[in-house]
C-alpha cells in the first residue's frame, strides 16, 4: 500500500486499524473521551507521528451538549519514503487518521490533508 506525504509517494510497512470505541464500556462519546481515544492512539505508535486531526460529529442537537463521535475507525501507519540526507537509507514517520470503515486506503479527507504537510517536515532518516 501506499499513500502520498505533500505530494511524496511514501509506502505503508505497518498498518493498524481498530474501532474507537471498542474500549468504551459505556456512555456517550464527548470531546473528553474522543481526546484521551485520540492522545492513546498516538501513543501506540513507536515514534513520532503526524496526527491527522480527526474531524467530530454532534451526536446531539442540544447546542450546549458535548457530545460528539469521531470516525469509527482509528488509523496508524508507519510508513517508509526517500530521505532527506543523501547518506541515510530511506525516512520513516507514523501517521495517525480517522475515517469511516476499515480500508486498504487512506480516506478522502485523511488524504487531503496530508497533501499539505511537508514529508520531511514529519520524518526521520534513517541509517544503517
Amino acid at each position: 500500500m501506499q499513500m502520498e506525504v505533500g505530494g511524496v509517494r511514501v509506502q505503508v510497512i505497518e498498518l493498524t486499524q481498530r474501532h474507537v470505541y471498542a474500549d468504551v464500556i459505556e456512555g456517550v462519546p464527548n470531546a473528553q473521551i474522543n481526546r484521551d481515544i485520540v492522545e492513546r492512539t498516538v501513543q501506540r505508535t513507536n515514534g513520532p507521528t503526524h496526527l491527522v486531526t480527526p474531524a467530530q460529529r454532534r451526536v446531539s442537537t442540544d447546542p450546549k451538549s458535548d457530545k460528539q463521535s469521531l470516525p469509527p475507525i482509528a488509523c496508524s501507519a508507519r510508513v517508509r519514503g526517500p530521505a532527506e540526507d543523501a547518506d541515510a537509507e530511506h525516512a520513516e514517520a507514523w501517521i495517525v487518521w480517522f475515517q469511516d470503515a476499515v480500508s486498504t486506503t487512506v480516506s478522502p479527507e485523511a488524504a487531503k490533508a496530508l497533501q499539505t504537510v511537508r514529508w520531511h517536515d514529519i520524518a526521520t532518516d534513517e541509517y544503517w
